[in-house]
């Protein structure tokens, strides 16, 4: 879950369907993180474990560091690779 923190650090109050307490607000959406940012508001969004991403979000986290995964195409052995089997 995505922490959104308001411009105003006392705001207390909804703005696009996020409660906001004492400044700070949560959601998941992408959508609505994104509008945030375009609006001054600073989001915090928690990096995803490798053990939890799709084989679509492992296959860009392996290439975003340089891992060749070959022909690998399973979730398991995918893992395996970025992990070194650990």
């Amino acid at each position: 879950m995505a922490k959104i923190y308001a411009p105003n650090k006392s705001y207390n109050g909804e703005t696009a369907s996020i409660h906001f307490a004492n400044g700070v607000g949560e959601t998941e959406r992408p959508e609505l993180i994104a509008w945030f940012q375009e609006h001054g508001y600073k989001a915090v969004v928690p990096e995803k474990a490798v053990t939890d991403m799709t084989v679509a979000e492992l296959k860009a986290y392996a290439d975003g560091k340089g891992i060749d995964l070959g022909d690998l195409t399973k979730k398991e052995d995918i893992l395996t690779k970025i992990t070194g089997g650990q």
